[in-house]
């Protein structure tokens, strides 16, 4: 992808890092998050999505935004011997 600057300059925009596509970054935080709050630990669960609402590489993709959201907002049910904190 790229965007050209009213100068006619064309900027390159990345969509990997490391050769993973940041989608698939998206849905390896998001996972993570998951698997943290299943676990009881729901303070990292949220740090770790906010994480991903903050950076930048997602800020313009409407999908990505969408993802983060209704992970951010899914219950899910506590596990026997997990506190949720």
């Amino acid at each position: 992808m790229s965007l050209v600057l009213p100068d006619g300059q064309e900027i390159v925009i990345p969509n990997e890092y490391c050769g993973i596509y940041f989608e698939d970054w998206l849905g390896i935080f998001l996972d993570h998050a998951l698997t943290m709050a299943r676990g009881g630990y729901t303070k990292v669960a949220y740090e770790t999505i906010a994480s991903a609402f903050n950076a930048n590489v997602f800020y313009h993709s409407m999908g990505a935004l969408t993802t983060i959201h209704v992970c951010w907002f899914s219950k899910y049910p506590k596990e026997s011997g997990a506190s949720v904190h």
